[in-house]
């Protein structure tokens, strides 16, 4: 089982719908990092791949207001599971960002910098997470390839984690 969480500053810091530990696990991504980034996380009995879009060099992303310093992330939850490969993961998340939040919710602009379309993602019904989710959905339903393979997550003994 996964699940597809939504986080990014369109007017401050937001996260959809998810449990408050794993809300601020995220929050710890709103950091001032520039570029794109990947990052793999274990916690407790889920691990968390996680897709940043943060400035460009030379290009600012803003707010929905033009503040820059901005950032836009998908984090995918595997419940139990582990993705034998984890750019398979990214490649995933990458469809689905070029598909389904490239210019429907984050504008990008020719030169490199982007912009939050709307101001609020951590809405009462969550959405732009299930918007995005069923975006997700049907490329995988599309292209089968894209659906990266599972193995059973082993205990947590000796594993480190990061909260």
């Amino acid at each position: 089982m996964a699940e597809l969480i939504i986080h990014g500053v369109p007017l401050g810091h937001q996260v959809s719908k998810c449990d408050k530990k794993l809300h601020d696990f995220l929050g710890l991504f709103y950091d001032g990092s520039k570029g794109t980034k990947h990052n793999v996380s274990r916690r407790d009995n889920d691990v968390i791949y996680s897709y940043l879009l943060y400035e460009n060099p030379n290009a600012k992303f803003s707010d929905f207001n033009g503040r820059t310093g901005s950032y836009f992330g998908m984090s995918l939850v595997l419940h139990g599971t582990y993705a034998q490969n984890s750019s398979d993961v990214f490649r995933l998340l990458k469809a689905t960002y070029d598909n389904f939040v490239k210019n429907k919710i984050i504008q990008e602009f020719p030169n490199g910098s982007r912009r939050w379309m709307y101001k609020q993602i951590d809405t009462q019904n969550d959405e732009i997470a299930t918007y995005i989710s069923k975006g997700m959905a049907q490329i995988l339903k599309e292209h089968p390839e894209l659906t990266p393979k599972t193995l059973a997550l082993p205990p947590i003994t000796n594993q480190s984690q990061r909260y």
